[in-house]
């Protein structure tokens, strides 16, 4: 992650794109005995919907960008004559960083294609009346044969309301496998994530180990296999550090901290034995997502709560991304769905 920068003004949002792709999952042993928790969407609207704020947003542009936002990223896919609808996530944080996760939800994606994931971006924003701008951006892509690669972008938005714009690689509109790579997205603020963190909000797919059942998810070539998918189980203790539950899997260390004025937490994470990545620490956010049907993924279950961590290391001056992301089923205690 971008070291933090003192008296930054203002910070924003921002997302990036994908193309469908086979999900991933560890095989999983873990339960879970406590009861169904229910989401209420008005909490967390569908991507798009523009909906679900308690309490109405001031009017115009500029101001604070800082915050979650959730909604949709859109790609026109010029080969197949379609444009793809993706979920994403962007999250900016009072010190200026910028982070966005995109995933699968267009079409009739099931709860197992609901873990797949697209990529991710990291990344600073600078704000001017309404308008913003993102620098030092760098896309992490799990689409095969795309390659990761510095990203910009720029737009308009609302503070605590709105935030619309364009990505675009250098040079814009540079096509890549005979594609127009240029995508637009357009994200709300959900303010139900303002406020502290808490690592009661977590949920463990075994409680007695504190345990997350998950993938690790690094770009193409990491792994001695090309997979993009390492499966996990990692240990959040009750003061924040980060380990393992199985010794044969991916080996990790590290610590999350409760952010004070967001629902998100600070990660960082350094990775050991039988991972990608081996030795090295990277730094970053994990927070938490409700997932349900929507109009894009009417055949997909609730997810409560699903865990992510996006993280990046900047050693030797080679910028290398990873994501975390938690498998959950539809129902509280049901273990996550093993994908090949």
């Amino acid at each position: 992650m971008v070291e933090n920068v003192k008296s930054l003004k203002i910070f924003g949002s921002l997302i990036a794109v994908a193309v469908v792709m086979t999900a991933c999952g560890g095989g999983s042993e873990d339960r879970k005995e406590t009861p169904p928790v229910t989401a209420n969407p008005s909490d967390n609207p569908a991507p798009g919907n523009g909906g679900g704020n308690p309490t109405p947003p001031p009017a115009g542009g500029g101001g604070p960008i800082e915050g979650v936002w959730m909604g949709d990223l859109t790609w026109n896919d010029v080969t197949h004559d379609h444009p793809y609808i993706h979920d994403s996530t962007a999250i900016a944080l009072p010190n200026g960083d910028f982070y966005h996760v995109f995933n699968h939800y267009y079409h009739h994606a099931t709860e197992t294609q609901r873990n797949t994931m697209g990529g991710f971006l990291v990344g600073r924003v600078t704000t001017e009346g309404g308008r913003f701008t993102v620098g030092e951006t760098r896309e992490f892509s799990f689409i095969r044969d795309f390659a990761d690669r510095p990203i910009s972008a720029s737009g308009t938005y609302t503070s605590r309301q709105t935030l619309n714009g364009r990505l675009a690689y250098n040079p814009v509109n540079d096509p890549q496998n005979g594609q127009d790579l240029t995508r637009a997205f357009d994200v709300n603020y959900m303010s139900r994530y303002a406020g502290p963190a808490s690592f009661g909000d977590l949920r463990f797919n075994n409680d007695f180990y504190r345990s997350i059942q998950g993938v690790l998810w690094t770009p193409q070539g990491v792994r001695a296999d090309d997979s993009y998918k390492t499966p996990m189980h990692v240990v959040v203790n009750t003061d924040g550090s980060l380990g393992s539950r199985y010794p044969q899997e991916c080996q990790v260390s590290g610590q999350l901290t409760p952010h004070a004025t967001q629902k998100v937490y600070e990660a960082r994470i350094t990775l050991g034995a039988n991972c990608p990545y081996q030795g090295y620490t990277f730094t970053g956010i994990s927070f938490l997502k409700d997932a349900y049907a929507t109009e894009h993924a009417p055949n997909a279950s609730q997810n409560v709560n699903r865990f992510y961590l996006v993280a990046t290391n900047n050693d030797g001056n080679v910028q290398r991304g990873l994501l975390f992301v938690q498998i959950l089923s539809g129902t509280v205690g049901e273990e996550g769905p093993v994908v090949q």
